[in-house]
């Protein structure tokens, strides 16, 4: 139902980085023209939030202003030369402001159907999930790693076998844990402790060359996702 996603949809299209296929990468577009995608964006979510709230005309011109500075400040500290952990510490810090302030712009009774909208959304997207679906895609996900590593690092007929089995394992694993029910901070602590795990592996796979070279793209890569724009083809540790 469309009043369920609103808000979790909002906050991904401020903050998410996701990747798709077959669209233009971040370095590839023009960043005025991704800017303004991601401003239209915000903003037809911001107006469903609104309808669905039933925000007075003083409320949404407060949201509308809230949800545009959200969305430059994060787009600031993405595209800022800070370190992983500050960048997260950072944009936690936006999100909670962004509650807080949110809070004392809506009525208790807004509040109340906010916090259940959220709550029906999850329940909703995880009972959505489909074990075999979601196999199905961590295997095609895993096959186009694999090539593109081919593809990057020059494996051998070999190598190629094996890097082929730590990622399908490696993909495998990521779709079981998504299904684990487990709190945002657990997963994404066993989702860390996974992939330095699956370094480990491909390290005894690869030659100290091909490491170093996987180790350089993937730098390269997350330094153009700073920018967060969603149609980012992922680096090799994802």
């Amino acid at each position: 139902m469309k009043k369920l996603m609103i808000t979790t949809a909002l906050l991904a299209t401020l903050t998410a980085v996701h990747a798709q296929e077959g669209r233009p990468s971040k370095s590839e577009m023009d960043p005025a023209v991704k800017e303004q995608k991601q401003a239209e964006r915000i903003a037809d979510r911001t107006e469903s939030m609104i309808k669905e709230l039933g925000l007075s005309q003083e409320q949404a011109t407060k949201v509308r202003a809230m949800n545009a500075t959200l969305g430059e400040n994060m787009r600031s500290v993405k595209n800022a030369d800070l370190s992983e952990e500050d960048r997260k510490a950072k944009m936690k810090t936006l999100r909670e402001g962004y509650k807080t302030e949110l809070a004392s712009v809506l009525t208790p009774e807004q509040q109340k159907q906010l916090k259940q909208m959220r709550e029906e959304d999850r329940a909703e997207r995880k009972q959505n999930m489909d074990p075999a679906k979601m196999e199905a895609r961590a295997d095609e996900r895993a096959d186009r790693l694999t090539e593109e590593m081919t593809q990057d690092l020059g494996l051998s007929a070999d190598q190629r076998t094996k890097v082929e089995a730590i990622n399908g394992s490696y993909a495998a694993s990521m779709a079981k844990l998504q299904q684990a029910g487990l709190d945002e901070s657990a997963r994404k602590e066993r989702m860390k402790a996974m992939r330095q795990d699956r370094d480990k592996e491909l390290k005894a796979v690869l030659t100290p060359e091909q490491f170093s070279t996987m180790m350089e793209l993937r730098k390269q890569k997350h330094t153009e996702s700073k920018g967060g724009y969603p149609d980012m083809k992922k680096p090799h540790n994802e």
